[in-house]
């Protein structure tokens, strides 16, 4: 099965990401509900050790895994 997405992007670009999915998790939950109904899901590969600068206030929010990825894939 092919993916597609962003291979280690600059920590600018992965800052816009990160602030969308810690302002609005709602928005998240939908986009990876609508991934797991096409049997896609985000990758898990080439993540952060520790939560970014930045965020690290919502290091226990229910996607603190999401925001550790330096690349978005599917």
């Amino acid at each position: 099965m092919a993916g597609t997405g962003w291979h280690n992007l600059a920590p600018k670009a992965l800052k816009l990401f990160r602030k969308a999915i810690v302002d609005e998790p709602e928005a998240f939950d939908a986009a990876y509900k609508a991934l797991s109904k096409v049997d896609r899901s985000f990758g898990d590969n080439n993540r952060l050790v520790s939560i970014p600068r930045g965020v690290e206030a919502h290091d226990t929010d229910r996607h603190a895994d999401a925001i550790k990825p330096k690349s978005l894939l599917l």
